[in-house]
């Protein structure tokens, strides 16, 4: 099975993406996220590894470097009868399901929105009354609120296709965290992108204000 660590080049200040054993690196990127995109354009069937914390021990599950790595997540994504061609941005060993999946096709927002959280889903959508049943569903309420995976959110566009716009979401996605918080994506016409967090005050306290606005 083909697969890359993402390595952070401390003396450079950047990220390189290499193939097990190799010295050399297979590309070079300024950011983490980068390095993880072009990663998956080189070879969209790869497992990637990325460094998350140093280890003084070379030990198993390093690179031989004193550095360990954890798996990427894999994506899980529910996409709205309105976007169910988009199915092809995603990677193909990215868990992607349509309303047809879920054997929903046809119904209520609610239902849908529903099905999506309890698979565990995040959701692409253009429909903004979709959006607006998610921010305020009833899940987030009470003492014992609960959260979803969070939302990209496609404004109508003659300038981009869905496609680019949903590239330029995820982008702007740091994806690990839809396991653990619930994000808002806005991406407007001429795509660019606002992030809002939906869980709860600590989380959104903490959150970056420049991702919440737009970039």
């Amino acid at each position: 099975m083909s697969k890359f660590f993402i390595e952070r080049r401390e003396d450079e200040g950047d990220y390189a993406i290499r193939r097990p054993g190799s010295d050399r690196a297979s590309g070079i990127a300024d950011t983490q996220r980068e390095a993880i995109e072009r990663a998956r354009e080189i070879d969209p069937n790869a497992t990637i590894e990325v460094e998350r914390i140093r280890d003084t021990n070379r030990a198993a599950g390093t690179n031989g470097a004193g550095r360990r790595f954890c798996r990427m997540a894999r994506k899980r994504i529910f996409l709205d009868e309105c976007n169910s061609d988009l199915r092809p941005v995603f990677g193909p060993k990215d868990h992607v399901y349509t309303a047809k999946d879920f054997g929903i096709t046809g119904k209520e927002d609610p239902k849908a929105i529903d099905a999506a959280v309890q698979r565990k889903c995040s959701i692409i959508t253009v429909n903004k009354d979709f959006l607006d049943y998610y921010r305020d569903h009833p899940m987030r309420k009470g003492k014992w609120g609960k959260y979803g995976y969070g939302l990209i959110f496609l404004k109508h566009s003659k300038l981009l296709t869905r496609a680019e716009q949903l590239r330029r979401g995820i982008r702007a996605l740091e994806w690990e965290d839809t396991r653990n918080h619930d994000d808002l994506v806005w991406v407007s016409a001429d795509g660019r992108t606002r992030l809002e967090r939906l869980c709860h005050e600590g989380c959104a306290k903490e959150f970056p204000r420049e991702q919440t606005e737009w970039d």
